[in-house]
């Protein structure tokens, strides 16, 4: 979590900019992040094109964050944007572990050096992948294809101690078959059953802050969220 020190410009469209190694990991934070952060007239946009790699930077972490924020402040230019803040995506390719939780302190780190004078920061690191985090919400696989259902042992067992829940995932949705290029939409879907739910009063509903299943790096990074500043 990182306390922003600046303050906002009113005139300016707020504006989170999100960073990661795969385009379609982006795409499931732009539809995610409205949700966790409901601000008024909130903009997110993706760095398309830029594959930075922070998960095994090691010697090369400061560079490479700093190659985000030179980013970032183009995007914000480039937008015309007040950067409330930037989100980066990084896959945990493991079970929830000491190395997940070293790995998420010395990257947060990183990030708050490099951005707490200028924006917030927040690191998604979806163990022991994006599927990870999308099993957490099994009310929106059928929106986005009929057929598909999660068990129930799924939804109710801990996720993040699934070893590769893209391959899990990939074994339970066979008709038709689970590619990556789904994940957006199920994102997208997951959000739009909540505010549905919400709008009809469901107090057993859909809550994307709050998820009935469990999963420790997602509870992390809505942790992380929730300390933003974002006025």
């Amino acid at each position: 979590m990182v306390k922003r020190s600046g303050k906002s410009d009113k005139k300016q469209q707020p504006l989170i900019v999100v960073a990661g190694e795969g385009d379609y990991d982006r795409e499931v934070l732009r539809h995610l992040l409205p949700a966790l952060l409901p601000v008024p007239h909130l903009k997110v946009v993706p760095i398309r094109g830029d594959k930075t790699d922070l998960s095994k930077a090691d010697r090369q972490l400061s560079p490479r964050v700093e190659k985000l924020r030179r980013l970032a402040q183009a995007m914000a230019v480039k937008e015309r944007a007040w950067l409330m803040g930037i989100v980066v995506h990084v896959d945990f390719d493991a079970v929830i572990d000491e190395r997940y939780h070293s790995t998420r302190e010395r990257i947060s780190d990183e990030l708050a050096r490099a951005f707490s004078a200028q924006c917030e920061s927040a690191l998604a690191l979806a163990v022991s992948s994006t599927e990870g985090w999308l099993m957490l919400f099994p009310e929106a696989f059928p929106e986005v294809n009929k057929g598909w259902r999660l068990p129930d042992n799924i939804c109710h067992r801990d996720l993040g101690k699934i070893g590769d829940a893209k391959k899990h995932l990939k074994t339970i949705l066979k008709q038709p078959a689970y590619s990556e290029s789904d994940a957006p939409d199920l994102m997208r879907k997951a959000v739009a059953v909540m505010r549905e739910h919400q709008r009809a009063g469901r107090k057993d509903g859909l809550d994307i802050t709050s998820p009935k299943g469990k999963n420790q790096s997602y509870t992390d990074f809505v942790r992380d969220l929730g300390g933003w500043k974002t006025s």
